[in-house]
């Protein structure tokens, strides 16, 4: 969040930023955001032709972007956190929709546990439904230090960590000091999860130990 305090004589008021703690929440409240609708960003416009119709399409696709942004509380970018009640160590990580959750965590679950390819990095391309398994998941468990693990082998072998993976380091980054040297606390992990999924799919997902 940001306070706004003011400024000199003729220059815009001042910026401090401040890092506000995650909250921690109940299962409960947690499954609640995972079955809130998905949020999308909105879509760009677009120079190109195509007519009337098409930008009259386009910007009705816009507005329902931009009314889900509002009554929903979504941008469709921000990963939601929230540290998991009662297992003070434990944080949520709730993606603002599937294709956002599949993006950021389908390469880190092939490395982890996939029957043929585990231990390597896949390529950004691979990460598609159909490819792999791990792409359709609702969900990911791992450790800081498994994501630390991922984040090695990948420069090892010459990859760069994407824009997605990128943001999902420098959120353990800060929940978790000190994970990147190997350092674990006691009970250290993450469940990585989506909103817009069905009471079926929210269910499976809570039954975590």
């Amino acid at each position: 969040c940001a306070e706004v305090g003011a400024g000199g004589a003729g220059e815009p008021p001042a910026v401090v930023v401040v890092d506000a703690p995650t909250p921690a929440a109940t299962l409960e409240d947690i499954k609640k955001v995972m079955l809130k609708p998905a949020c999308f960003p909105p879509r760009k416009k677009t120079s190109s032709g195509g007519g009337f119709g098409r930008k009259k399409q386009q910007g009705k696709h816009q507005g329902k972007h931009a009314l889900q942004k509002v009554e929903e509380g979504g941008d469709g970018e921000t990963v939601e956190t929230f540290w998991w009640e009662g297992h003070d160590s434990v944080l949520f990580l709730l993606y603002p929709n599937r294709i956002a959750l599949r993006n950021a965590l389908t390469r880190l679950s092939v490395f982890l546990e996939d029957p043929s390819e585990s231990g390597r990095v896949v390529a950004p391309s691979d990460v598609r439904p159909g490819r792999f398994v791990a792409a359709s998941y609702t969900g990911h468990n791992f450790r800081p230090a498994d994501f630390a693990r991922f984040a090695s082998e990948a420069r090892r072998q010459g990859h760069e960590l994407d824009e997605n993976e990128s943001k999902l380091a420098g959120l353990l980054a800060s929940e978790f000091p000190g994970y990147e040297a190997g350092g674990e606390g006691p009970g250290w992990g993450c469940i990585a999860t989506a909103r817009g999924l069905n009471k079926a799919e929210v269910a499976g997902r809570a039954q975590v130990g």
